[in-house]
């Protein structure tokens, strides 16, 4: 089945559809672990522009928001929040890889 779900959020109003998603694929699925993954988009800097760009942004509260509210839906089930930087394609590939996940899940505009 698929213990490992990465959920994609975009920590806004769309996330509502993606989220009842894993609510109602948990039990089918066999799901043990959910990885809530938010990426902020931040392009890549020439190295001598670093020391201007904009600091890394801290981990978002909407983030362990989701976390707390999933956390009584899903009983039984690890729930990980997950902030990375940089591009979404490149960091999504590289947690997918270092977390074993099993299924992706990222859905927009209520699909």
């Amino acid at each position: 089945m698929y213990p490992t779900i990465l959920l994609m959020l975009a920590l806004d109003e769309r996330d509502a559809s993606v989220l009842h998603a894993a609510e109602v694929l948990a039990e089918r699925v066999g799901l043990q672990r959910l990885l809530l993954v938010h990426v902020y988009r931040q392009d890549p800097f020439p190295a001598w522009m670093e020391a201007a760009s904009t600091p890394r942004p801290e981990r978002p509260e909407a983030l362990d928001a989701a976390i707390a509210a999933l956390g009584s839906r899903l009983p039984g089930v690890e729930l990980v929040g997950v902030h990375a930087v940089g591009s979404p394609a490149e960091q999504l590939q590289a947690i997918v890889a270092r977390e074993d996940v099993d299924l992706l899940i990222i859905g927009r505009n209520d699909t």
